[in-house]
Order: C-alpha cells, then sequence, then structure tokens
C-alpha cells in the first residue's frame, strides 16, 4: 500500500466522507422502505447511490497520490459524493412524501 504518500486529510476523508456517509445513507434508505411499509429491497436506483460514495472516496484518495490530477479528482470527488445524496432525495423523497402502504 501506498500509505506513506497520502496525506493525513485524505484518511479524514475517508472516514467522514466515505464511512460514515455511506452509514448514514443506509440507515435512511432501511428507515425510510421500513417506516413506508415498503419491501426491504435494494433497487438499481440504491444500489447506483450507494456505489457514489466509494467513487467518491476513491477519487479523493486518488487526489492525493496524483496531485497534477488532483483538481479534476477533487471535482469528480464532490460531484459524486452530492449525486449520492441526490440519488436519495430523488429515490425516496418520493416516499416519505406520500402516505404509508397499507400492511
Amino acid at each position: 500500500l501506498w500509505l506513506d504518500i497520502l496525506l493525513p486529510s485524505a484518511a479524514q476523508h475517508v472516514w467522514m466522507a466515505g464511512a460514515i456517509s455511506l452509514m448514514t445513507l443506509a440507515v435512511m434508505a432501511r428507515a425510510t422502505l421500513g417506516h413506508t411499509g415498503n419491501a426491504l429491497t435494494a433497487g438499481p436506483g440504491t444500489v447506483a447511490m450507494f456505489l457514489c460514495i466509494p467513487v467518491s472516496v476513491l477519487a479523493r484518495l486518488a487526489a492525493g497520490i496524483w496531485p497534477d490530477a488532483a483538481d479534476h479528482l477533487y471535482h469528480i470527488a464532490g460531484a459524486s459524493w452530492i449525486l449520492g445524496f441526490f440519488g436519495f432525495v430523488a429515490i425516496y423523497g418520493t416516499l416519505l412524501l406520500n402516505k404509508k402502504l397499507a400492511r
């Protein structure tokens, strides 16, 4: 591993933007499905939403390894992180705004 070339701030981003964000999305998705009476299954949109966060983390780590491409990688990291949370709003927002399904 190239741990010696990574900036200390990259480790903080892995933890905060990666692990915490992914767990937050997972809990919000699970709670939304459960509280609205929907099946606890992940559709293609949910899978894509979850994949955006690791892409963001990998781009952020790559920015620390390849400083020449850092500007582009920071944009990719930020955009994919935002896209992951926007995916939650787009997919689960309608469930939260509608009435609960009858069981």
